[in-house]
């Protein structure tokens, strides 16, 4: 645990992992660098989703050489969404960023967020939205057609993107962690706190190492969750074909 305060935390970095052992000193290497020229007090906050591999002793030898790395562990697998709640629970910063454990969300591309927000007053969520998605063919046609489900059912504009590579300021984080739910939709739910969001376009690099976590039948399961909590268009859809 790091000794520095809320008050004076101006960037907390939320990672979830799952068995992400080969990409973490990377990762931590690339954040501190480009975190670094900012010249303001950050903490990296990675929360481990009771990972099989050596992903939480590499996040232990992690906080004992860097202080402002935090550690936390999961005791059993809750999904990326939990763990990411997890690690906003834990965190000080103004501004918080989310980003994913395997290096395809660039760490040069978290300035940008930050920056975005600092300049931008009025944005209370900035979602990074690729440039070009390095998935498998059936991965990026299935997020297409979430995405357009997405927009549909929140009155989003079209094209816009909820990812998870985001930063939010401090109120929404605050009143987001009071939103219990099982495999909670982030994006989701930040955009039932305010109609204040919108997407930069960030770089979007292939997988380091390892493979993903989501499968087809995970990324259904958590879509679902989505759309039956947060949006009452599918029983609107129900009521209309009862008829």
């Amino acid at each position: 645990m790091s000794e520095m305060t809320v008050e004076t935390i101006s960037y907390s970095i939320v990672v979830p992992v799952f068995n992400a052992a080969p990409t973490l000193a990377d990762l931590h290497a690339g954040l501190v660098e480009h975190l670094e020229p900012l010249g303001a007090l950050y903490e990296i906050i990675l929360v481990d989703d009771c990972s099989s591999d050596e992903s939480w002793r590499i996040i232990g030898q992690l906080a004992e050489k860097d202080p402002r790395v935090k550690g936390l562990q999961l005791m059993k697998n809750c999904g990326q969404g939990a763990a990411t709640m997890a690690g906003l629970a834990e965190s000080g910063g103004h501004l918080v960023v989310t980003m994913d454990d395997d290096l395809q969300n660039p760490p040069y591309e978290v300035p940008a967020l930050l920056r975005f927000l600092e300049e931008n007053p009025g944005i209370d969520a900035v979602f990074g939205k690729p440039r070009n998605k390095q998935h498998r063919y059936w991965r990026r046609a299935g997020s297409a057609f979430i995405n357009r489900l997405s927009n549909a059912m929140f009155a989003q504009e079209a094209g816009f993107k909820l990812t998870s590579f985001r930063a939010m300021r401090r109120e929404i984080v605050l009143p987001l962690l009071t939103l219990n739910s099982n495999q909670p939709p982030i994006g989701a739910l930040v955009s039932t706190l305010t109609p204040r969001i919108i997407n930069i376009e960030v770089d979007h690099s292939p997988r380091a190492a390892g493979t993903s976590g989501y499968n087809l039948r995970r990324l259904l399961k958590v879509s679902l969750s989505k759309f039956l909590g947060f949006s009452t268009m599918p029983l609107r859809l129900l009521a209309t074909l009862g008829l």
